[in-house]
């Protein structure tokens, strides 16, 4: 039986592994999947929308889809079987890069990302996921234009930000801009999943661990919600 310590979190493990998972997107999700399937995806791509709504979840499935072996450019969808697909189907993605530029904002962070472009990837691209792409300096954000303009051959830059306004115009216009919609609470889910809880598994724990449960996983208890 799995141990509640080693739980992972709903949210997580649950996850949209596709575009086609993605709920209330259906403009940035047209916007790709016609550029997916003529084979125009532009390598610099600016995600933008609130905290928490997903930016990195599409970033993410964008680095899997330029690294499936076998991408269905029909059905816009990887095919689930080669060795990244498999690689992320246990939560890897190879030759994938997240830089947060929160923690270091200096045109020394972009100097080493430029250098790190150049190296080659083991599968189809390099991908790096540029977060909170606002915090950078104004000479940060100069020194990333000519990558932006011309990344090296199999690299994807994908800019993520809450406050595009704060971005030099340079920088947008060298990008394909996508937004992430907030989702409104009563938006119905594209398929129904249910997750059923091992009750006999539970009922020897503790209300602090069955409360530690909730908080991972956002589960309701005796009418109240817990959550992170």
């Amino acid at each position: 039986m799995t141990s509640i310590k080693s739980r992972e979190a709903l949210a997580v493990k649950y996850r949209p592994q596709t575009l086609a998972e993605l709920i209330g997107q259906a403009g940035l999700v047209n916007t790709l999947n016609g550029h997916l399937k003529k084979g125009t995806l532009p390598r610099s791509l600016l995600i933008t929308g609130s905290t928490g709504c997903g930016k990195t979840t599409v970033a993410r499935i964008l680095a899997h889809y330029v690294n499936c072996d076998r991408f269905d450019f029909e059905k816009l969808v990887p095919c689930f079987a080669c060795e990244y697909c498999l690689a992320v189907a246990k939560k890897r993605y190879p030759d994938v890069d997240e830089l947060n530029f929160s923690d270091d904002r200096g045109i020394d962070a972009v100097r080493q990302l430029i250098a790190s472009a150049e190296y080659a990837s083991n599968f189809n691209a390099r991908v790096f996921i540029l977060d909170e792409i606002q915090s950078a300096t104004k000479a940060a954000q100069n020194a990333l234009l000519k990558l932006l303009e011309e990344p090296p051959e199999g690299v994807y830059l994908i800019l993520l930000t809450t406050d595009p306004h704060r971005l030099l115009p340079t920088v947008k216009n060298r990008c394909l801009p996508l937004h992430v919609e907030r989702v409104a609470e009563d938006a119905p889910p594209p398929k129904q999943r249910t997750v059923l809880v091992d009750l006999n598994a539970m009922q020897n724990k503790s209300a602090k661990e069955l409360i530690e449960f909730a908080q991972d996983n956002e589960i309701e208890l005796d009418g109240k919600t817990y959550g992170p």
